[in-house]
């Protein structure tokens, strides 16, 4: 079952309650399909972790469901030339996992209606969403991130994510 949340989940973990839309300027819009495997589930996923490892864990092709429809208040990055926006989908600590989105449609205002089925997800991962400016001929600027944690995960997540390091007001 899909959560429309109301309140920002990281500030509320810090105990800070905001309301959506307030005091705040970038916003991400996502979906994420719950996921809950069974005891039976991980019990044969470790054993195969245990049977196949060579020194590092191995992730399973459980995957999670993620649509990233657009984000609204980015700042601009560019001094010169169009914003280029898009966004990465990683299971946090993994960074093997990682999906891309395809570039947005408006530099600061953008959507994406991308859909990615991200791979090695396992029961307790959080998932965390950035968004970047490609940049040509340089490292590409960051223009706000948010976490999802274990439990929005689990349990699906349908709504806006407040952008950390983000908004019309922060310098790139």
């Amino acid at each position: 079952e899909l959560q429309l949340l109301e309140t920002d989940s990281i500030l509320a973990e810090k105990g800070i309650m905001v309301e959506k839309g307030k005091n705040v300027e970038a916003f991400l819009l996502v979906k994420v399909e719950g996921v809950d495997p069974t005891l039976a589930d991980n019990a044969s996923y470790a054993a195969l972790a245990t049977k196949y490892a060579v020194g590092a864990p191995m992730w399973i092709s459980n995957s999670v469901k993620v649509e990233i429809y657009e984000a609204r208040g980015l700042r601009n990055s560019d001094l010169v030339g169009k914003q280029t926006p898009y966004v990465t989908i990683e299971i946090e600590g993994k960074p093997k996992t990682i999906s891309t989105s395809t570039l947005g449609d408006h530099p600061k205002d953008p959507k994406w209606n991308f859909t990615a089925q991200v791979g090695g997800y396992q029961l307790g991962d959080a998932m965390r969403f950035t968004v970047y400016d490609m940049d040509p001929g340089k490292p590409d600027s960051v223009l706000g991130w948010a976490t999802l944690t274990a439990e929005q995960v689990k349990a699906g997540f349908l709504g806006e994510l407040q952008l950390l390091d983000a908004g019309r007001s922060i310098e790139a």
